[in-house]
């Protein structure tokens, strides 16, 4: 695995379903079709020196799993059985030679499945470590690329690149749109990419890059739909110039609006963006400095996906505790039920007290008897 390469390649192994089971009645049908051309009267090896058929079961459950294996001894057992009921044959030994098969089949289709199952948990691991590993990789050359530029600059002309990453990430964590994102990540590179002039295209839910750019700096020129170069740099998830040999045959020349289309790839794997750089040092249009360019949008498009995921989580918990508030909050199915009772056995005493004359008035100048 190289430096920008990104995640480890795995190789799903498990068979289509429409190849697994043609495979699987094929084995079925065909062993008792050249059973019965060797042998007439017993075309299942039931009674012979030795049950060959228990073969097929052993070979699909390695293939194709235990319940493959299990349907293929199920179909063995079931002509083995008919053609012993029509051909006056013994019962019982085919229902051992039945149960043979099953249970060859199913420890086969066992050791496959456990074995395949292991194979995934080891492929999710290794995933993991090829992304920390990616992601380490990418610290650390950008931690030495920033100390060239320290090296390079005065100290008191701008910030160093950690500095600048730093900033980012505490921008990135007060805003919420993927406007506000791209504008900061279109920052950072125009003060330490030596960007003028570029254009942030992001990709929808649907995978597709949208029309138009979600961030601006500097003057765009005016387009309809996204350059070529990042339709290129988008499809092939590779940085596109101007100068590929490989875009001359298709593109004009002359179109100089986007000199270099940068993927904004995640160590996991995942693009998120594309970026179109329309003017930039002539300096900095070097294989070099765009391989910089490159490693930098790769780390800012990692703190933009974790910026992404924890707005996701938050927005998550926010409904969840919503839910409960709500759930607390609301009365119980008898609540309005017994208050309206409440309210008019109320009304009913009031009335009740106010219609009913006292029977010891207050008489003025007289003091009242208890």
């Amino acid at each position: 695995m190289t430096l920008l390469g990104g995640r480890l390649l795995q190789d799903d192994d498990a068979s289509p379903g429409l190849r697994r089971w043609l495979e699987t009645l094929t084995l079925t049908v065909a062993a008792p079709v050249i059973g019965y051309a060797v042998s007439h009267g017993d075309p299942y090896w039931v009674h012979g020196p030795f049950p060959w058929l228990v073969f097929i079961p052993l070979l699909v459950g390695a293939e194709h799993g235990a319940a493959a294996a299990v349907i293929s001894a199920s179909l063995l057992a079931a002509g083995a059985g008919s053609f012993a009921l029509r051909s006056g044959g013994v019962v019982l030994d085919v229902a051992f030679w039945s149960g043979g098969l099953l249970l060859v089949g199913a420890l086969s289709g066992h050791f496959r499945d456990a074995g395949r199952r292991r194979r995934w948990l080891l492929d999710q691991r290794a995933n993991g470590l090829a992304e920390q590993l990616e992601r380490a990789q990418r610290a650390r050359y950008l931690l030495q690329l920033s100390h060239d530029r320290m090296e390079e600059r005065l100290g008191a002309s701008g910030f160093s690149l950690d500095a600048a990453l730093e900033e980012a990430a505490r921008r990135m964590a007060k805003h919420t749109s993927s406007a506000e994102l791209g504008k900061v990540v279109l920052d950072v590179l125009a003060s330490q990419a030596i960007v003028r002039a570029a254009s942030l295209y992001r990709v929808e839910s649907d995978g597709k890059l949208s029309r138009l750019p979600v961030a601006v700096l500097g003057t765009q020129p005016t387009a309809a739909e996204p350059h070529f170069l990042v339709e290129r740099a988008f499809n092939t998830r590779r940085l596109a110039a101007i100068v590929d040999a490989e875009t001359h045959a298709y593109h004009d020349l002359h179109d100089h609006r986007v000199l270099v289309a940068v993927p904004l790839v995640t160590a996991s794997g995942k693009l998120i963006g594309v970026l179109a750089v329309h003017r930039m040092s002539f300096m900095a249009f070097q294989s070099e400095q765009l391989r910089n360019l490159l490693v930098l949008t790769g780390q800012l498009a990692d703190m933009t996906e974790d910026r992404a995921k924890s707005l996701e989580n938050t927005r998550r918990l926010t409904a969840q505790r919503e839910t409960a508030r709500r759930k607390l909050l609301a009365p119980p199915a008898l609540g309005p039920v017994l208050a309206d009772a409440a309210a008019a056995a109320a009304s009913v005493a009031n009335h009740a007290r106010l219609n009913t004359p006292d029977p010891q008035p207050l008489t003025p100048g007289l003091p009242n008897k208890a």
